[in-house]
């Protein structure tokens, strides 16, 4: 019996031995078993394929949103009229106003191109030949003209056979206007300089014309020698300064004309000294 009981102890030790033994190879040959939080499997994508999606996502920029343009506020288009109330209002407060004086050489003028430059063929006691000089004046920006007087440095101004003076082709003085009449005429009562007008027209009588009713000019007569002198006060010279109005380069025109003879469209050196009252506009 007991030879019985010790075989059977013998053989439960010996199957204990061999199951710890199996539990140890495991462990050592396969590593740790994974525990349920480590049950998930990770798979690696394959390099590129999407890396390069991600890269192109990142660096395509997003279209900026168009910026919204603000228009432009239009310049206020004002009417002569009001043009002209301004000019009256700014030259009528005397702190403001200002005098400057500038001059412009007109060099001497020898003959008409008879049937050249728009001329036409000589042809006695008709408009047929012009010499046109012009020269400029500089007005200060943001200023208004409110008057102007004109004189002659030289004192033996000399011309054949007519002449006509003008400012931004606004007549002057003219030395025969026979046909200033018929001239473009504003509504400001300015009569505008064209050769077209006067050309192959017949003389007529030789009468001057001088802007503005209240205006002084002292012209010479033809082929005599002598000074020039033009005065415009305000109240002339408003009706002009609309012509004028934002200019900040004025174009003074001399201009000489003749019918036939070698020596027509001449003049002499003239020089002239121009004193303007200006103003500020608003």
């Amino acid at each position: 019996m007991l030879k019985l009981l010790f075989i059977l102890l013998l053989f439960l030790k010996i199957s204990c031995g061999e199951t710890s033994f199996s539990g140890s190879s495991a462990v050592g040959s396969e590593g740790p078993m994974p525990s349920d939080a480590d049950a998930s499997v990770k798979v690696e994508a394959p390099k590129g394929q999407f890396e390069n999606q991600l890269i192109e996502k990142e660096t395509k920029a997003e279209p900026a949103p168009e910026a919204k343009l603000e228009a432009e506020p239009k310049p206020e288009i004002k009417t002569e009229e009001q043009i002209k109330n301004e000019i009256i209002d700014q030259c009528a407060t005397v702190a403001s106003r200002e005098v400057i004086k500038q001059s412009v050489l007109f060099p001497a003028a020898k003959e008409c191109l008879f049937g050249q430059n728009g001329n036409l063929p000589a042809r006695d006691q008709f408009f047929q030949g012009r010499v046109e000089q012009e020269q400029t004046i500089n007005v200060p920006a943001n200023y208004v003209v409110c008057d102007m007087n004109i004189n002659s440095k030289t004192q033996d101004l000399h011309y054949d056979d007519f002449f006509v003076l003008a400012i931004e082709d606004q007549i002057l003085v003219s030395t025969n206007d026979r046909f200033t009449p018929n001239l473009v005429n504003g509504a400001n009562q300015v009569f505008k300089w064209s050769f077209e007008t006067y050309k192959g027209a017949p003389w007529g009588e030789n009468t001057k014309y001088c802007f503005g009713s209240a205006s002084v000019c002292d012209i010479p007569s033809h082929d005599r020698e002598g000074p020039l002198s033009i005065n415009i006060p305000k109240q002339d010279f408003v009706n002009l300064a609309v012509e004028l109005f934002s200019l900040k380069q004025i174009g003074i025109k001399m201009v000489t004309l003749g019918d036939n003879d070698n020596g027509d469209c001449e003049h002499s050196r003239l020089e002239l000294d121009l004193e303007m009252t200006i103003a500020p506009s608003k």
